[in-house]
């Protein structure tokens, strides 16, 4: 079952691979995709909103439960990010990526990184002829830069301008 668009309003992104494709093992999937990281307790709207769309995709496999290995959304199992819930969204087509006045966002510019805060459009669905059963999945369609947040896990390229210049001593030692 594909659902309409959804947005998810200030959320963060955690180790995202928007421009490149992801890597497994070294060699590049089909898939760009990130995990989107929700507080239910700061963002409590984005929270409540996911679920129901999870329990829309549950109910249309005729199911009680899911799995929790059959599902894009769980509570995060890394210590660093207890209490906070993941929402895995991927897609085989590079995301819209887009910043505050909805200009493009080219690599380079340093504004998307694990931990910055963005708006996301995805879309829900469910499958019961995946391979290793039902499952549900998010597919992500388009990133909107919102602002910079605190660095998650590998951080982000900072900018030369933090060091001082050094002057060089010229030495005819060669």
């Amino acid at each position: 079952m594909e659902n309409e668009n959804v947005k998810l309003l200030n959320v963060k992104l955690y180790y995202p691979s928007l421009f490149d494709k992801e890597q497994y093992k070294g060699t590049p999937t089909e898939y760009f995709g990130t995990k989107l990281i929700l507080d239910p307790a700061d963002n409590k709207a984005a929270f409540e909103i996911v679920n129901a769309e999870i329990a829309k995709q549950v109910k249309a496999l005729k199911l009680a439960k899911l799995p929790m290995d059959k599902a894009c959304w769980k509570e995060s199992e890394n210590i660093d990010l207890a209490g906070l819930w993941e929402l895995r969204a991927k897609t085989k087509f590079q995301p819209t990526i887009v910043d505050q006045g909805r200009q493009d966002v080219e690599k380079e510019s340093g504004l998307i990184y694990s931990g910055c805060v963005v708006n996301v459009i995805v879309s829900f669905w469910s499958s019961a002829n995946t391979p290793g059963g039902k499952r549900v999945g998010c597919t992500l369609l388009g990133v909107q830069f919102v602002k910079h947040g605190e660095p998650l896990g590998g951080g982000r390229k900072i900018s030369r301008d933090v060091f001082d210049e050094i002057a060089v001593e010229s030495t005819n030692d060669f």
